[in-house]
Order: structure tokens, then C-alpha cells, then sequence
């Protein structure tokens, strides 16, 4: 299972998981299915859980192509916060450039975490389930 998004619209939340080997082309395809959907605008947070990304196949340019997007999608992302919760190394790595990118550009609020307690906590979440 690469990444997949579920949509929770109760505390507003969008959850994605992600898990073995990410492609550029997942990160964009789930951006674009999210944008689409009919709940998520209305979602406040997007909450990342990519504890169990084994092989992140993702390059800076792919991120900043994914900025790029985000960008050009103001309508659906502008003024939402987004944590990502990261184990792997070069993961945390990419996920920091991201949460750079997107504070640069203003559009959204971005943090990485290695806990998915902090990272609700910083989205105003309840702490995760036991």
C-alpha cells in the first residue's frame, strides 16, 4: 500500500497513511483525488501518518512540483495545517523540505513530528486511541 487518504469530516480531519515504498506519482495522485473530493475543502487538517514508508522514491524537484500544485489548488488548501508523522530518515528529510516549502509560500501551515501524539496535539486533535 503506497498512500491513501480517508476523510473524516466529524473533526474535520483528513488522514492519510502511508506505508512501503512512495512514488512521486502517489504523492500527486492523492493530492489531486483530495482536491477533488467534496469533503475536503472543508477540512481544516490533513494529519500524514508515514511511520511505515520503508522507500521514499521522492526527489526535491517532486516536491517542489508538489508545492507547485498545492499552489495552483489555493481554493481547496489555503489556511489548512498539515502534520506528518515520520520514522524513516530520508522521509523526515523530504517532509521537512515540504513543511519549508509550504512556509515560504504562506498557503497552509506545515510541521513534521515523530510522534503521532504531538502531531494531533499540534492540529488541536484528541490524543490518538489507545
Amino acid at each position: 500500500m503506497p498512500l491513501v487518504f480517508e476523510i473524516r469530516i466529524e473533526p474535520g480531519l483528513v488522514l492519510e497513511t502511508g506505508e512501503g515504498t512512495i512514488a512521486p506519482d502517489d504523492l500527486l495522485g492523492v493530492r489531486r483525488r483530495e482536491a477533488e473530493h467534496p469533503d475536503f475543502a472543508a477540512c481544516r487538517v490533513i494529519l500524514t501518518d508515514a511511520q511505515r514508508v520503508t522507500d521514499p522514491q521522492v526527489t526535491p524537484t517532486d516536491l517542489r512540483a508538489l508545492a507547485a500544485y498545492i499552489a495552483s489548488r489555493q481554493d481547496v488548501y489555503a489556511g489548512k495545517r498539515w502534520a506528518f508523522v515520520m520514522d524513516h530518515p530520508r522521509a523526515t528529510g523530504l517532509a521537512l523540505l515540504l513543511q519549508q516549502l509550504f512556509t515560504e509560500s504562506g498557503l497552509l501551515e506545515a510541521k513534521v513530528f515523530a510522534t503521532m501524539t504531538a502531531a494531533r496535539e499540534w492540529l488541536g486533535l484528541d490524543p490518538p486511541p489507545d
